[in-house]
């Protein structure tokens, strides 16, 4: 069997980038809760690769199905 390889010790500049990485992906993040399993449904049946084409298209159809979506303020 392979010895393991020690931990590499990562740099001061190589964890500030990846906090602020992970700071932006924070800001688009959104939880769905138990509705996670028919979004995951939804997108193995539309053979999509992404989360952001599911999105795209639920948004899409959601404007599509009541046009007062389309035209409602934007929560921040």
């Amino acid at each position: 069997m392979a010895e393991a390889q020690p931990k590499k010790r990562r740099s001061e500049e190589y964890m500030a980038r990846r906090r602020e990485i992970e700071k932006e992906q924070t800001k688009t993040r959104i939880y769905i809760g138990e509705s996670i399993q028919r979004w995951r449904e939804l997108r193995r049946q539309k053979g999509f690769q992404s989360d952001a084409q599911v999105a795209k298209l639920v948004v899409v159809n959601a404007c599509t199905l009541e046009p007062s979506f389309s035209e409602a303020p934007v929560m921040s």
